[in-house]
């Protein structure tokens, strides 16, 4: 299985999944969720490349000693 994050554009709605493929996703999406709103599937690997590349070298140090910590 694999981790998919599902969100949409016009609110801060995020939905994280663990589904067999793409394909079960989608179909997860239709049959779950408002379809007038524009959905965005990324694997959970991609939304977090994208979400660290927005820091700054400080934020991902500080996120790691968090994490370390905690």
């Amino acid at each position: 299985m694999t981790k998919y994050v599902i969100t949409n554009d016009k609110d801060a709605e995020k939905y994280i999944k663990s589904l067999n493929n793409y394909d079960d996703v989608r179909h997860w999406v239709i049959n779950h969720l408002d379809m007038s709103k524009q959905w965005t599937i990324k694997t959970y690997a991609e939304d977090l490349k994208d979400y660290l590349s927005t820091k700054t070298k400080k934020e991902l140090i500080n996120l790691y000693i968090e994490r370390v910590i905690n």
